[in-house]
């Protein structure tokens, strides 16, 4: 699911009982390893008690480790919010 999908349907899950845990993921432009992010995704929603549809994965759709959590958050059932960087706009911090 996409943020844009959760915002349209937050009233009937509030209604239902239905919270969202917002989990901000960042890292490295050259990270190659899937299997510490998938260990980490997958153990979110033991640790947090809620279901993965009810995670919301925020990311900077960054090249390699930001899209990596994103295709593992989704296969995963999470809701996703990607924020890209405006290196146009505010150039490098």
């Amino acid at each position: 699911m996409n943020i844009q999908t959760f915002l349209n349907t937050e009233g009937d899950q509030r209604k239902a009982g239905i919270r969202l845990i917002k989990v901000l993921v960042t890292g490295d432009r050259d990270w190659k390893k899937w299997e510490p992010i998938v260990a980490a995704l997958e153990s979110l929603s033991d640790v947090l008690g809620v279901p993965p549809e009810e995670i919301l994965i925020i990311h900077g759709d960054c090249r390699v480790a930001d899209r990596m959590a994103a295709v593992v958050a989704e296969a995963l059932g999470m809701t996703l919010d990607k924020n890209p960087a405006h290196w146009q706009q505010y150039k490098k911090g």
